[in-house]
């Protein structure tokens, strides 16, 4: 393992180990005791909140990402992806599949998995940055909107009504 592959290895260890986070998701809707109505739980918001800030940060870089003078901002951003994709680590969306539903520990655990493995491509493609590796830069963005893509195909439930507006 090369230094910049064990300093990644080791940054993203220290990273998560600072982080006291649930290691269980748990259902992103509750119905109310009243009127049987399905309410946006804490779970539900902090995920979607999470999520439109990584996809916020995925516009910004798709602009700047090979900038040069956009390197300060694009490290930011990378920054702050990361930090959103670690708060998303227990916030697995409920399960809507019918594996999901016939194992939900398996939904979740893949959802962790996902998140973990976003953050250090996020990682990777910083020290790219860093390195000025344009072959990496390249390799590691199209890395990560692969994961993005696997990732919604199977934990973003696809409304009838907005399947035409999918990235």
């Amino acid at each position: 393992m090369n230094a910049t592959a064990k300093f990644l290895s080791l940054s993203l260890f220290a990273f998560l180990a600072l982080l006291i986070l649930p290691a269980a998701g748990s259902t992103a809707q509750e119905p109310d005791a009243e009127t049987g109505a399905t309410q946006k739980t804490e779970t539900q918001s902090e995920l979607e909140k999470s999520m439109k800030a990584l996809k916020k940060g995925m516009r910004f870089l798709s602009r700047n990402l090979e900038n040069p003078q956009a390197k300060e901002r694009v490290v930011q951003t990378l920054q702050s992806m990361q930090s959103s994709a670690i708060a998303t680590f227990s916030f697995c969306p409920a399960p809507f599949t019918k594996e999901g539903n016939e194992n939900p520990e398996k939904w979740d655990l893949g959802f962790r998995q996902r998140i973990l493995d976003m953050t250090q491509v996020l990682l990777h493609l910083e020290s790219a940055v860093f390195a000025k590796d344009s072959d990496q830069v390249k390799a590691s963005w199209q890395k990560l909107r692969d994961l993005k893509k696997d990732g919604h195909s199977i934990y973003e439930e696809e409304d009838e009504d907005e399947s035409h507006l999918r990235d």
